[in-house]
């Protein structure tokens, strides 16, 4: 299987995983967020997407007990690999694909802005568990023939949010925060959308010469939450 077959995956996926799961997490304080793409936390979401793809396109596997999820790295199994899976006839111990999952979120679920997103991506330091120290984690290890990130977000625009404050007029104060945020950004056409980020985020990446180029698929109606919309799902293979 191609990456690029996965991504066309995922992008559908991840908007049935939008409208069908109704996983409800909390902030550390214990204020409950509301269900959608953009509370669901990535081992969830990794899940939630595998469970949706079996069922919806079963052929694509020649088996689906060679699909796993949160499975551990032989190096250091203390540490989890999102997703691993083989649409052919290999078994885990010689799976086709390992792929760790990244959301980068430019919002939190009250609509304020999230610090976050710029250092899940890029951030060198372990602690900050970035997209970029994936990579390195994954050239490492021996765990697949083939490994990928992947990543998705929620774009964001003033337009949109006014699609949003449509749907769900009753959560008027988080679409304000939010029109805010996307205004504070100082992007040209009041936007915020990953596409900037992750044009510096593959120049940044390509000078470790251990990925193939990047891929990119746009979803689409993934309004379960106020917040939510369209976005984009992306990746990187390592060579």
């Amino acid at each position: 299987m191609q990456l690029e077959q996965i991504l066309d995956r995922f992008s559908e996926g991840l908007v049935a995983v939008d409208r069908e799961s109704n996983i409800i997490n909390s902030s550390r304080n214990g204020i409950k967020y509301l269900p959608g793409l953009s509370t669901i936390y990535e081992p969830q979401c990794a899940e939630e997407v595998m469970k949706w793809w079996t069922k919806t396109y079963p052929n694509d596997f020649y088996n689906i007990k060679n699909i796993s999820t949160n499975y551990p790295y032989p190096e250091a199994p203390a540490n989890k690999c999102d997703i691993i899976f083989s649409s052919d006839d290999h078994a885990l111990d010689n799976a086709e694909w390992a792929i760790e999952l990244k959301k980068i979120a430019f919002l939190g679920d009250n609509g304020k802005n999230n610090d976050y997103g710029p250092s899940k991506l890029l951030s060198p330091f372990l602690k900050d568990r970035s997209l970029s120290h994936d990579i390195i984690k994954l050239k490492e290890s021996k765990l697949a023939r083939h490994k990928a990130v992947i990543g998705y977000g929620f774009d964001y625009t003033i337009s949109s949010l006014e699609v949003a404050l449509s749907k769900f007029p009753q959560e008027g104060d988080r679409i304000k925060n939010a029109k805010k945020t996307v205004k504070s950004a100082g992007m040209p056409g009041d936007k915020l959308e990953m596409k900037p980020l992750l044009d510096i985020a593959d120049f940044i990446i390509e000078k470790l010469d251990l990925t193939k180029p990047l891929v990119t698929r746009e979803f689409k109606d993934a309004w379960h939450h106020p917040l939510g919309g369209n976005g984009t799902v992306f990746a990187w293979e390592l060579k």
